[in-house]
């Protein structure tokens, strides 16, 4: 188990570095509606989760997302 932890958290996040100087062009090159799109399939991502969250008793999530990809959950 802990081997597999290590080896997770040794892979970057980071994109590689000829992929990060193509990221201009590819927004510019790519339609608005696409961005569209992701947009609300997020954002219907993101209700689905808080709301199934509220539903466990022992979990706490006080605030749906605001412009982040991360949740803040607390239990009691």
């Amino acid at each position: 188990m802990t081997e597999s932890i290590l080896k997770y958290m040794s892979i970057s996040p980071q994109p590689a570095t000829f992929i990060q100087a193509a990221v201009p062009d590819i927004i510019e090159k790519t339609e608005k509606e696409f961005f569209h799109k992701t947009f609300l399939t997020l954002r219907e991502s993101t209700d689905i989760c808080y709301a199934l969250i509220q539903e466990i008793d022992c979990i706490i999530c006080p605030h749906n997302r605001v412009g982040s990809m991360f949740v803040m959950i607390g239990g009691w």
